[in-house]
């Protein structure tokens, strides 16, 4: 398992979950996914960033690989790179289900959910809080999400009634 990362701080802490970090800011990503797999490119991306970073990600993916997104791509995307490499792109929202009045598809959210549930309480997965804040605090807890500077998860607790 691979990751981009911003810092050096970061990328100590990926190599301790057992994944190797690219750094981005430091040497082109692709061209460090493609050393890695030795020239065949990733059997996976899920691209977080989207922007440039979307369409550039073609390239370290293998041909016939996925990519998955959780960002609208921009209508100004050349798709010539994931067509001849036979991508399979995936667009996901959580948030689709419930915005479409799907039943089926939040019950199918809820088994994956518990299915992570179980992983955690295994010690299978694991998940780093950097920080709990009260719901309240919602706004800023986005302010520093947007910062881009954080490891790991920020936590909102929902005030007792």
């Amino acid at each position: 398992m691979a990751t981009t990362v911003g810092n050096a701080e970061k990328a100590a802490f990926v190599r301790k979950l057992g994944a190797n970090p690219f750094l981005y800011r430091e040497r082109d990503f692709v061209t460090e996914a493609m050393a890695w797999t030795s020239g065949e490119g990733v059997d996976l991306a899920f691209d977080t960033v989207g922007g440039s970073i979307f369409p550039a990600t073609f390239s370290a993916v293998r041909v016939y690989g996925d990519l998955v997104t959780l960002l609208q791509p921009s209508t100004e995307v050349d798709w010539s790179i994931a067509r001849s490499r036979n991508l399979r792109i995936s667009l996901e929202l959580m948030l689709t289900p419930m915005h479409l009045g799907l039943p089926a598809a939040l019950r199918h959210q809820g088994k994956i959910l518990e299915h992570c549930a179980a992983l955690a309480q295994a010690g299978k997965l694991r998940i780093h809080v950097a920080d709990t804040l009260p719901l309240a605090q919602a706004a800023i807890a986005h302010q520093r999400i947007q910062k881009g500077t954080m490891t790991g998860k920020l936590v909102l607790v929902p005030e007792a009634e």
